[in-house]
């Protein structure tokens, strides 16, 4: 069985910013570094005052007052520098790592402005006092002290200031916290831009360069955060458009991940974009969003036909897995327009499935695929037998019919066998839950066309469907209509005249094993079922 394969990122968590101070550094960041750095100044200038109350027991010299505060305007001038150098070769390392667009980022931080104004200030601040030192006999008063050991201690802690910046522009180099610290910017606001998004369009920049560099690590990890951010925004505040014009956005982003990573033939990578489809998708289908459910299936569909003309089998079987996986919810919440879709999606794979198929390939990845696409659109069947949607049951049951009818016309005859044993299974779930069953008439004429091919090719086993077919003609003397009555019979009839003699042996079987209040239905039915056999047979020579 194709199973969709985790894989687990080497890579510790790398804690941020963000991580110990929550939320708040995101939405208001010029709050928050504001007071940060503000803090370094208070607290240079509650040291200077403790020194110079309590720990100075030496009056500071007029000139040696100078020389500090000349030391300390070159030092900050120095760190001014650096600061700006550093923050340039990030700004072009990380651009020429992510993209261009990154400037923009560094440029909105309050980080660098900041820093800057303090040490500005700081610079200032002992320029002036340097020109207003003055004192006794060479020594500086008291109050002049106060002031001096300000400027001292101002400059110690602005050299502690410079610990965050530069862990912040380390972190940056991270593309995982990159993406982090934008996408809390992703909002319905910025999403519905129709010109300008630029925080969608630069994490997609990221995600794009990621996948020509084979980072499947940077991938996963930055479109779960993404998918997750845009899933929130989809919600019952919104209006019906505004949902489903924030899924279509980010959904066209997906798109065009997965036809690169198709183009690469990088099944890994592939699967990671599609598991946000999914991701999104259910949260849709969960929340009873019936249209932007359909956008995601429609946009997936797309990615389908990509991957079938590439011939990458393991991810197709993952587009049909999470096809049923939305189908299956869709179809619970009854949705109007997103079924219709999701089964003519599951018919589609079925068959490309078929067109990578020969006539006596019974056992590869194409035919497990069209396998599971039949078993898809059973079960769509049977969930609207139990939640009585009448449409979802006669729409498969037309895929079905299609996909049998498209395997005879590729001249691949073995998946009819499946799906007619299938359909006959529904069928008896169906008429006591059902009004009218008449749809499964239609498809049930497969198993005449696998009923001759298991005669032609001599296959021990010939008598499932007749049997089938027995219980179903015993119920639908009970439950079902004139009309399908006679057209199960009928089919029981063609069945007779192409294996008469096995039919005889299942008829003296199905007596023995019928309890006593199915055995006049079971009488009337064989009764129905041998007149028309006599009428057939008859026909040729009238």
């Amino acid at each position: 069985m194709l199973k969709k394969t985790s894989h687990t990122s080497p890579i510790g968590k790398l804690l941020t910013i963000d991580d110990i101070f929550g939320k708040f550094t995101s939405n208001h960041p010029w709050v928050f570094w504001t007071s940060f750095y503000s803090s370094f100044i208070i607290a240079a200038f509650l040291c200077a005052f403790l020194f110079a109350a309590y720990l100075n027991p030496n009056h500071t010299n007029e000139e040696s007052a100078r020389l500090l505060l000349s030391a300390l305007i070159q030092s900050e001038a120095t760190i001014i520098a650096l600061v700006i150098t550093l923050t340039l070769v990030a700004v072009q390392l990380t651009a020429s790592s992510y993209t261009p667009r990154v400037a923009n980022i560094f440029a909105s931080s309050p980080h660098m402005y900041l820093l800057l104004g303090i040490y500005i200030i700081s610079i200032a601040y002992s320029a002036i006092l340097l020109q207003l030192v003055s004192g006794i006999d060479g020594i500086v008063s008291p109050h002049m002290e106060f002031w001096i050991a300000g400027a001292y201690w101002m400059t110690i802690f602005l050299g502690f200031a410079l610990i965050p910046y530069i862990f912040y522009i380390l972190e940056s180099f991270s593309p995982e916290t990159f993406i982090k610290r934008i996408s809390v910017h992703l909002t319905k606001e910025t999403i519905l831009q129709q010109e300008k998004n630029d925080f969608l369009n630069l994490i997609f920049d990221v995600t794009h360069n990621s996948i020509m560099k084979y980072d499947t690590a940077t991938i996963r990890s930055s479109l779960n955060l993404v998918t997750l951010q845009v899933s929130n925004q989809v919600s019952e505040k919104n209006t019906a458009g505004e949902n489903s014009k924030i899924v279509q956005v980010y959904s066209a982003h997906l798109e065009r991940c997965a036809r690169q990573a198709i183009d690469l033939h990088d099944e890994e990578m592939l699967s990671i974009i599609l598991d946000q489809f999914e991701n999104i998708g259910t949260h849709c289908a969960k929340n009873k969003f019936d249209n932007p459910t359909l956008q995601i299936i429609t946009i997936i569909s797309e990615v389908e036909r990509l991957i079938d003309v590439k011939d990458i089998p393991v991810s197709l079987n993952r587009v049909r897995e999470l096809i049923r996986s939305i189908g299956k919810i869709s179809i619970e919440n009854k949705f109007l327009e997103t079924p219709g879709r999701i089964m003519f999606c599951q018919d589609t794979i079925a068959k490309h499935a078929i067109d990578k198929i020969t006539p006596q390939d019974k056992f590869s990845l194409y035919s497990e695929i069209l396998e599971n696409s039949v078993d898809s659109l059973t079960e769509f069947t049977g969930l609207g037998i139990t939640t009585g949607q009448i449409g979802i049951v006669n729409g498969s049951l037309e895929y079905l019919k299609s996909i049998g009818e498209y395997s005879i016309r590729q001249e691949i005859i073995f998946p009819l066998y499946y799906i007619a044993d299938k359909v006959f299974d529904l069928w008896l779930g169906a008429l006591p839950a059902l009004n009218s069953t008449s749809t499964f008439l239609e498809v049930s004429g497969l198993a005449i066309i696998a009923k001759k091919d298991t005669i032609q090719k001599g296959f021990p086993e010939r008598m499932v469907f007749e049997r089938k077919i027995l219980e179903i003609g015993i119920l639908s003397i009970e439950k079902s209509s004139e009309p399908e009555q006679l057209g199960v019979a009928r089919l029981l009839a063609n069945m007779r005249i192409i294996d008469d003699k096995n039919y005889q042996n299942a008829v003296l079987h199905m007596i023995s094993t019928l309890p006593a209040q199915q055995k006049d239905p079971y009488t009337r039915f064989l009764a129905l079922q041998e007149k028309i056999y006599q009428e057939t047979i008859q026909k040729p020579h009238a």
